[in-house]
C-alpha cells in the first residue's frame, strides 16, 4: 500500500469517525472506525464500523444506511483532493471479540485476587 493510500486512510477514519458522532445524536451506542481500506486507484474506501454494545449494530447498520450519502457530501466539501473515494460502509461483528476480551479480563481478575490473597 501506498503512502499516499496510508495518508488518505487516516484522513478519512479521523473525518468519518467525526462525521458518524454528528449523525449519532442519541448516543444509544459507540460507533467507531475500525479500519479504512482505500483502493489503490482512490475509486473506492471501505469503511468498517465498530459498535459497542454488540446488540445496538442493527442500530448502527440503519444509522449508516440512513446518513451514508450526507457523510459523502460532506467529506466532498470538507476536503480539497482531487478525487476522494466513494464510501462503503460496513458494520464489523465485534459482539464475539468483546465477549472474549471480558472473558479474558474477569480471568486476570479472578488470578490477581487469588495471588493477593
Amino acid at each position: 500500500m501506498s503512502e499516499r493510500v496510508q495518508i488518505l486512510n487516516g484522513l478519512l477514519a479521523r473525518e468519518v469517525g467525526t462525521l458518524l458522532n454528528e449523525y449519532a445524536t442519541d448516543r444509544e451506542a459507540l460507533i467507531t472506525v475500525q479500519s479504512v481500506r482505500t483502493a489503490e486507484n482512490l475509486a473506492s474506501a471501505r469503511i468498517e464500523l465498530a459498535v459497542f454494545p454488540p446488540e445496538k449494530r442493527p442500530y448502527a447498520e440503519k444509522l449508516v444506511r440512513a446518513h451514508a450519502g450526507g457523510i459523502q457530501r460532506a467529506l466532498n466539501a470538507r476536503l480539497s483532493l482531487r478525487r476522494i473515494p466513494k464510501l462503503i460502509f460496513s458494520v464489523a461483528n465485534t459482539g464475539n471479540e468483546v465477549g472474549k476480551v471480558e472473558e479474558l479480563l474477569n480471568e486476570i481478575d479472578e488470578r490477581y485476587h487469588e495471588d493477593a490473597s
